[in-house]
Formats: structure tokens, C-alpha cells, sequence
């Protein structure tokens, strides 16, 4: 039996990008491990690692799905290539003249987001655009509130930072950050890894015993969902009420502290932000904040990482703020082993690798990604400028990553006709009139620009 081992590179939409080896006997792949050839610090996930078990799930689409059922019930046939695409193609076609291109909206966009040619952002918005037009979303459902907040914080969004700077850090916060399972950008966890290992301690502030907990971090404090701001806001009122900040570095680099120290203090609000005020907030023990407060302006160069996590709850872009404003505060932003803490996607320039084009929208509509359903449901009536009659979502589990499931079903019984395009028959999929199946990044030559450094990866 034949055994060869070829380049791929994961191509999810984690940011990491890495560089990866696939094993293949007889043709069929039998184990994915780091390519060697790949950067230092360049290491894989245990979701990369088992992409083959994915790519081989008995439960794995392999023919297109025509829905003969209620929506939502999961009856479909199979159906030929021929006759699913004529169908979709009939049915956009029929919808676009009768309502006008911005009828159809454009959902989806994760499960291939580092390819230069397969890329599922890319490649939906050019059929789209191709076909003559349709409604568009902004911002993101991932990272919404920091896209939003950073800029008028540091004046632009591309403000993370270089993992390789983690070899001057004395200190690591990764705050929300679960770096081992979403890897953010590839390198990230093996600098980690190795500043641990040279003794800097890594304190991990998350509800949950992460993998990143239990395998990266020395210290964690729990903390509830949500309430990362109080505590934030509690650690600066330590830092002024003990003369802890870096006064000449908060006065010479930024812009506006006394009025945010006179919320913190409590007098523009009556409301004091102290250690044991954020405790019945955050359920972290007052003097746990103290302590950590005092450790973190005592250690220079600290980097605070932010997790997407903290900013993804309503009011999402004050933990984006605060974070930025402590690592301000204790003069640990723009130093080599500090972080600006903003997300913390890699800032270096990405190769210039050309991408396959997007073709500009005809439409020229464009609704928040928040509110799509409610743009589906409502209308010109609700005050929007579109009426949805057809989904086209590729890559998007809607049913189980928007905050109301019941709205979003709603929107998908109301439209006219909807496509999927997916690995699987996933609760979004269940509620599509056409389904078909898409190619992993197993099954496709494609070149993978990752996240966080200037490398570019041939996947085979």
C-alpha cells in the first residue's frame, strides 16, 4: 500500500492557518500532524489534528439535498448535480426578476476563511455580485464590538500584536482567551507555552476551566460571564487609589484618563468602582483583584490578551476599552513583551499574495449583521432597506450561534427559498430548500494566508 505524506494547511476560520501534514495510504488520509517545514512556534490544534475524521464522518453530505418536507423536519431526497443547481439557479433567477436583486441576502461566511481561492467570504460575495446583486451584512457576529470600539480607541482596528514579542513578557494575562482550543493566530499558544516554561506566569480570568486553563496557565481566577468590565474597572481603581500608574506614560501616549478616572472614583456617578464593588459584580474575591492589580503593575512588561469572548455580551466594548486602558495605565502598551489589549489577531503585514476578486455589489444594500432576521421578518415596513425573499447562506450554523433561535427560524419559514452550503445536515441546513455539499480543505489545493505573520502555505 502506497504512503505519502503531503502539505495542507487548515483552512477554518480561527485564524490560525497552520501548517499542517496529512498522511495518505491507499489513497484515503490516516493521521494529520504539524509539517515540519512550517515556522517555529507554528503548531496545530487537536481540531486540525483530527480534520480526517471529519472529512470521513458517516454522517458527511456527499450528494446535493432537495427538501420534500416541512422546513425544519430534515426531509430531503438526493438529488443529482444537475437538478439541485438547475433548481437553485431557476428559483434566484425567478426571485431576482420578480423582486430585484437585493431580495436575496448573503449569509455565512466561516468553515474556509484563509484561502486565497476558496475562500468562503470571498467566493459567496462574487457569485452574488456575479448573479447581479444582493443584500449585504456588516460588522460581525464575531467580533462586532471590538470592530466597532478599537478604532476610536487607537485609531484603527489593526492593533494586536506579534506573538513573538511574548519572549520579553514577565508577565501574561490572558483574560477570556482560550488560545489551546481557538488558536486566534498559530504561534500564539507555542509562545505561550514557552514563556511558561521559562517561568513568566500566565493567569487565565475565565468562566471556565479551559483547555487553556488546565494546560497553559498558572494561576486562574473564575470569574461570571459577562462582568469582565467591573473587574477591569475594579483593577484600575487599585492601580490610582495605590499611585500604581504609570503617570508619565498614561499623560505622554493617551488622551482623556481624568474623565475616566472620575467614573472610577465614582464622581461623576456616585458610584466608587472598588474591588469589593466588583466582587458582587464578577464573584472574584476583592482581595484576589487587589493582589492581581499589585502583581501587574509590579511586573514590566505585562501582556494582556483578550479573548473574544469578553466582548461578545451587551456592552461588549467597554472590556475591549478597559483592557486597552490597563494596559495604558501600566505603561505596557507599544513596549516589546507588553500588548495593545486589543484582540489580538497578529498585526504583521500579510504577504502580498493575490486573492480571488470580489466584484462590487450592484445593489449597494447593506444591513448589520445583527439584525438580519429582523430585516427578513420586517422589511421595508420595519424601516429597512430591503425586503428578503431568498437566503443564500454557505457556512453558517445560524440556528446555533444567533441569540435568538426562535427569530431566526421564523426568518427562514418566511423567505421564499433558501440554500446551504455545508459538511453536514446542521440545524441551519434542516430549514434550507436546496443543501449542497461542500469540499474540505482536504479536497482542495489552495494557497493559506494565516492570521498573525507574514507566511504564505501551499495546501495540497
Amino acid at each position: 500500500m502506497s504512503r505519502v505524506q503531503m502539505p495542507v494547511s487548515c483552512n477554518l476560520d480561527c485564524g490560525g492557518g497552520c501548517p499542517l501534514l496529512a498522511t495518505v495510504e491507499g489513497g484515503v488520509v490516516t493521521g494529520i500532524t504539524d509539517n515540519p517545514l512550517g515556522a517555529p512556534y507554528m503548531t496545530g490544534c487537536v481540531k486540525g489534528f483530527q480534520m480526517h475524521r471529519v472529512l470521513y464522518a458517516l454522517d458527511r453530505l456527499r450528494k446535493p439535498l432537495i427538501r420534500v418536507g416541512p422546513r425544519g423536519i430534515g426531509e430531503f431526497r438526493e438529488a443529482g448535480w444537475d437538478e439541485a443547481l438547475d433548481l437553485v439557479a431557476q428559483r434566484l433567477t425567478e426571485i431576482k426578476k420578480k423582486y430585484g436583486t437585493q431580495s436575496i441576502i448573503h449569509l455565512g461566511g466561516s468553515g474556509s476563511s484563509r484561502g486565497s481561492l476558496h475562500n468562503t467570504h470571498r467566493l459567496i460575495k462574487r457569485f452574488l455580485a456575479m448573479l447581479g446583486g444582493y443584500t449585504e451584512r456588516h460588522s460581525s457576529y464575531s467580533i462586532g464590538a471590538a470592530l466597532f470600539v478599537t478604532p476610536y480607541v487607537l485609531g484603527t482596528y489593526a492593533a494586536g500584536m506579534d506573538a513573538a514579542s511574548l519572549r520579553d513578557s514577565k508577565l501574561i494575562i490572558l483574560w477570556g482567551a482560550n488560545v489551546s482550543d481557538v488558536k486566534m493566530e498559530c504561534g500564539l499558544e507555542a509562545h505561550i507555552r514557552e514563556a511558561r516554561r521559562r517561568g513568566v506566569d500566565v493567569v487565565a480570568i475565565d468562566p471556565r476551566r479551559t483547555l487553556t486553563v488546565k494546560t497553559l496557565a498558572t494561576e486562574w481566577i473564575p470569574i461570571y460571564p459577562g462582568t469582565d468590565s467591573a473587574m477591569m474597572a475594579a483593577i484600575l481603581y487599585t492601580l490610582i487609589t495605590r499611585g500604581l500608574v504609570d503617570v508619565g506614560f498614561v499623560e505622554r501616549y493617551s488622551h482623556g484618563f481624568g474623565e475616566l478616572e472620575a467614573y472610577i472614583m465614582g464622581r461623576s456617578d456616585g458610584v466608587p468602582k472598588t474591588p469589593e464593588w466588583a466582587e458582587g459584580i464578577c464573584g472574584v474575591p476583592a482581595e484576589v483583584i487587589v493582589g492581581l492589580a499589585e502583581r501587574y503593575s509590579a511586573t514590566h512588561p505585562t501582556a494582556l490578551i483578550p479573548g473574544q469572548s469578553i466582548q461578545r455580551t451587551i456592552g461588549g466594548e467597554d472590556a475591549i476599552r478597559m483592557a486597552i486602558t490597563l494596559q495604558t495605565a501600566t505603561g505596557n502598551l507599544g513596549v516589546p513583551g507588553g500588548s495593545s489589549g486589543a484582540l489580538a489577531f497578529g498585526t504583521l503585514p500579510f504577504p502580498k499574495m493575490p486573492q480571488i476578486g470580489i466584484p462590487p455589489n450592484p445593489a449597494k444594500a447593506s444591513i448589520p449583521v445583527y439584525l438580519w432576521a429582523d430585516v427578513v421578518l420586517e422589511g421595508r415596513r420595519g424601516g429597512f432597506p430591503t425586503d428578503i425573499k431568498a437566503i443564500y447562506n454557505v457556512g453558517g450554523n445560524y440556528l446555533s450561534t444567533a441569540a435568538d433561535t426562535h427569530k431566526v427560524i421564523r426568518a427562514f419559514e418566511a423567505v421564499e427559498f433558501s440554500v446551504c452550503h455545508d459538511f453536514f445536515l446542521t440545524p441551519t441546513a434542516r430549514y434550507c430548500d436546496v443543501v449542497l455539499p461542500a469540499a474540505m480543505f482536504l479536497e482542495r489545493n489552495d494557497v493559506v494566508i494565516a492570521d498573525g505573520g507574514n507566511h504564505v502555505m501551499y495546501s495540497h
